[in-house]
């Protein structure tokens, strides 16, 4: 913590907007720094004071080859080095292990950590294969493909989840209490017209697909399911012997 801390105050995101609600049309890094450019004047945050920045996303949209130097770019800082990282659910937690790595090793003073994604819409990607049989290429649904289907392990992110439970016995009535533990820390988030949240959430103007003008105003999450007890109660586990329902 004596090379790198993150200062009261120096962070921000947007809200959350559930799968195709109302940031569903938008690409993630114009978006991320739609949101970044308004939280960073906000706070009197001059991108010039930034000499290092990494940009984290786990989900392909057009140009995204170009990453964080195109970010850096739309914040006002061209030229700004540092690397794109994408370690699938891992990408948060590495971003922030990479920019403090760079701070202990003396090439970065003050770091910019950014995450952009967007679901909803994701990409139907064609691999090209000249030996396949008549030279047909291959396909995948990059976001629901990758949810079901680890490469290595062979398995869905459900099936991560039940050996989870599985391995260290936790049922679907204690995983249940904890989705209404979580609920009811999320409604104390709230209290006093959201006071807790308004610490590092932005209220946005929605933009269009072309950051042209404001289609739409966004003041806290959207998409937010209440808990009932007695309805979870209800649900089956999505796999058949399993214990991880939808709601867990």
């Amino acid at each position: 913590m004596a090379l790198a801390y993150i200062p009261y105050g120096a962070y921000w995101s947007s809200p959350f907007a559930r799968w195709q609600g109302a940031f569903a049309h938008l690409h993630s890094v114009p978006f991320a720094a739609h949101v970044t450019r308004a939280a960073m004047a906000e706070r009197g945050l001059a991108a010039g004071a930034l000499d290092h920045v990494a940009y984290g996303y786990t989900v392909i949209q057009p140009n995204i080859f170009y990453g964080a130097p195109w970010f850096s770019a739309l914040i006002g800082a061209e030229g700004l080095p540092g690397p794109t990282v994408n370690q699938a659910c891992a990408t948060g937690p590495r971003l922030i292990a990479t920019a403090a790595g760079e701070m202990a090793l003396g090439n970065a003073k003050v770091a910019l950590v950014a995450a952009g994604d967007r679901l909803s819409n994701g990409a139907h990607v064609y691999y090209p294969a000249p030996g396949g049989p008549g030279g047909t290429g291959a396909s995948e649904n990059w976001v629901l493909d990758s949810f079901n289907h680890d490469p290595w392990a062979k398995s869905a992110m459900v099936d991560t989840a039940e050996n989870v439970a599985r391995r260290e016995g936790i049922g679907t009535e204690e995983q249940h209490e904890l989705v209404i533990h979580r609920y009811a820390q999320y409604q104390q988030a709230l209290a006093g017209d959201r006071a807790f949240q308004r610490r590092y959430m932005a209220e946005l103007e929605v933009p269009d697909a072309g950051f042209r003008k404001t289609v739409a105003t966004v003041a806290g999450d959207q998409g937010i399911r209440p808990v009932d007890p007695e309805k979870m109660a209800r649900l089956k586990p999505v796999r058949e012997g399993g214990s991880v329902t939808f709601a867990g």
